[in-house]
């Protein structure tokens, strides 16, 4: 798993092997988990500190019907 990491502030992408606590995870759960552990609970919506994580389902790409879907996530008052 990898991770594309673009910052916005200085228009700069960077690719990140996938840590081992998001191991086995995708969608929802990818989101949420990231952005629980990586960003902080009082930060301004629109603010630096806050991401937005777009992550495909677990079992994306597979020939299962209906897994073909995005999660978007990120911290909001």
């Amino acid at each position: 798993m990898h991770f594309i990491r673009v910052n916005m502030s200085d228009k700069s992408i960077r690719v990140e092997d996938g840590a081992e606590p998001y191991a086995g995870l995708g969608g929802r759960g990818l989101t949420s988990m990231m952005v629980n552990a990586d960003v902080p609970p009082k930060c301004d919506p629109l603010g630096p500190d806050n991401l937005l994580v777009v992550a495909p389902g677990y079992l994306t790409g597979t020939t299962l019907p209906n897994t073909g879907r995005l999660s978007i996530g990120q911290r909001a008052h």
